[in-house]
């Protein structure tokens, strides 16, 4: 029996299923469609309560509003750590680094992500898009349907909308705008195959690693073709980034791998303005802005990014 019928059929001999059926149980929709928008399919949003009308915003930009699933996204408030054990739809391998507070919000993140893929399998519709609640109310629809179209003449497992890590020299381009992905890692904006998800969901349980990373290890795993744009898409929102930067390291993630240097002066950054994790990932982010070209006239001057500026000609300077 596959997975697919296991979850319609309630069955609790299979983990995932179970598992699978108390995310179904425990989850809160503040809006339910079963229209299909981009070509693609059913679209859905994990959305914090605080950020519901910022989401609202974007949706209505890119005419979707009222088209869209929103899930109401888990919260540690209303999630039992310890019997999320007890079923085992956790494991106590889950990374703890960053202390309680982090680890609870990369539970529940993960949670809200694996409930979308829960219900967009059992609609039966078809591939399905996932996003964020920080995404910029930008209109992105061309863009979207441009590269939906690019990625039709393949055969592809995920396509990712917006930034992500990847492994650049692995990547393979097809077009000037459409690349094979390999080592990608964010769940910001991302459609999924039927099938996809169905792999996802067969071995997700229990939890070990954060949405992400699991998405990222499984592709890798199971030799899962991941496509992607070059250029961003749908963009986060710099002030949800900004905002969100105390909350988890779950935001602003580079268009690839930080470099070491990248991550040197990043961490001085975050030493000298006693600014921690906060300002190491304010800093990551301005230098993969540099890297990309699309910084602002106020991120032009910051001193992080004159730093990285200024050790680019060094580095030009002395040829390697």
């Amino acid at each position: 029996m596959s997975l697919m019928s296991k979850m319609e059929s309630g069955s609790s001999s299979l983990a995932g299923g179970s598992c699978a059926d108390w995310l179904a149980t425990h989850s809160t929709w503040i809006e339910k469609s079963e229209e299909s928008n981009f070509g693609l399919g059913r679209v859905y949003v994990a959305c914090m309560e605080n950020r519901l009308e910022h989401t609202r915003s974007f949706l209505e930009r890119n005419g979707i509003r009222d088209r869209v699933s929103i899930l109401r996204s888990f919260t540690p408030d209303q999630v039992d750590m310890d019997e999320l054990l007890d079923l085992k739809v956790l494991s106590p391998r889950f990374s703890h680094k960053g202390g309680p507070d982090r680890f609870d919000v990369a539970v529940c993140a993960s949670l809200s992500h694996i409930a979308c893929w829960v219900d967009a399998l059992r609609s039966q519709t078809g591939p399905a898009l996932f996003l964020e609640d920080d995404l910029a109310s930008t209109d992105e629809r061309e863009s979207v349907s441009n590269l939906i179209e690019l990625a039709s003449v393949h055969s592809w497992d995920l396509l990712y909308l917006s930034y992500c890590h990847a492994t650049q020299r692995a990547c393979r381009a097809f077009t000037d705008e459409l690349i094979e992905l390999k080592g990608q890692l964010c769940t910001n904006a991302y459609a999924l195959t039927p099938s996809t998800m169905e792999s996802l969901l067969g071995s997700a349980f229990p939890l070990k690693v954060i949405a992400d990373e699991y998405v990222r290890d499984h592709a890798m795993a199971e030799g899962l073709v991941a496509l992607g744009a070059k250029s961003l898409l749908f963009k986060q929102d710099r002030a949800v980034v900004q905002s969100s930067f105390g909350d988890a390291r779950l935001v602003s993630s580079p268009t690839w791998h930080p470099t070491l240097r990248q991550k040197l002066i990043s961490r001085s950054y975050s030493l000298l303005n006693f600014s921690g994790e906060a300002g190491y990932d304010e800093a990551i982010y301005l230098i993969d802005q540099s890297r990309q070209g699309q910084l602002t006239k106020d991120e032009i001057r910051h001193p992080v990014v004159r730093v990285w500026e200024a050790s680019q000609r060094l580095k030009q300077t002395r040829g390697t």
